[in-house]
């Protein structure tokens, strides 16, 4: 994965589970682990099957970010 930021784990980590996180003064975001990620895809994949008939373009944005958490399995 060419666009992967890789940080060392905190000390006395052995892997890092899904939480918030915030670096600097930057707003906070969201740590997903691959599988978590992998698994949240596959459902937004599904429910943006059903919302393509109600709302396409959210349909495609949740699509959009589907694909970019399949990348944590590149």
């Amino acid at each position: 994965m060419s666009d992967c930021v890789e940080l060392p784990l905190p000390e006395g980590m052995k892997r890092m589970e899904s939480t918030p996180m915030k670096f600097g003064d930057d707003w906070a975001g969201f740590f997903l682990r691959g599988d978590h990620a992998f698994h949240i895809a596959e459902l937004a994949e599904r429910a943006a099957g059903e919302l393509m008939k109600v709302d396409p373009l959210s349909a495609i944005s949740l699509k959009s970010y589907a694909e970019a958490l399949r990348m944590c399995h590149e």
